[in-house]
């Protein structure tokens, strides 16, 4: 429980980002605060929790704990996001790719993960149901598709 709270409070930034940013395009009388306290990690039992605490924080000494990658990496969230057209680049990718898109991903829209196996290297794009923007990998069944796409056995 105390872990859990500590990865909330250093996440709540980008929770609350993505937490306005969906609720901005839902009715008025949708809570922001009702948005973040549902989550979208994908996450569901405190085992999954515990797994993805302890595979992103890191003791840095003192009894104090760091995050176990760069926290400036969610800045960019934080920033005015534009619409980009990446097509030109993404037609020149050759090599096989998969695309783990939560279902209720804000950041990578629907049509574009059903373009991207259309287009360029023609992704496999496999989505998991009750999950925000990136899957956590955190269970068996996300982890096996990744394994299995890996060894070649889902392409």
């Amino acid at each position: 429980e105390e872990i859990r709270n500590r990865l909330v409070e250093h996440y709540l930034y980008l929770v609350r980002l993505t937490a306005q940013r969906i609720g901005a395009k839902l009715p008025d009388e949708v809570d922001v605060d009702d948005l973040m306290s549902a989550g979208t990690f994908g996450l569901r039992s405190d085992d999954e929790w515990r797994r993805f605490t302890e595979r992103s924080v890191r003791a840095v000494g003192g009894g104090q704990y760091g995050m176990a990658y760069d926290p400036a990496i969610a800045k960019v969230f934080g920033a005015a996001l534009h619409d980009i057209d990446l097509w030109s680049v993404w037609d020149k990718v050759r090599c096989p790719v998969l695309v783990l898109r939560g279902a209720e991903s804000d950041v990578l829209p629907k049509a574009t993960a059903e373009e991207m196996k259309h287009r360029g290297p023609g992704a496999t794009v496999v989505e998991f149901a009750g999950c925000g923007h990136a899957p956590a990998l955190m269970d068996a069944a996300q982890v096996s598709v990744v394994r299995d796409w890996l060894l070649g056995e889902a392409r």
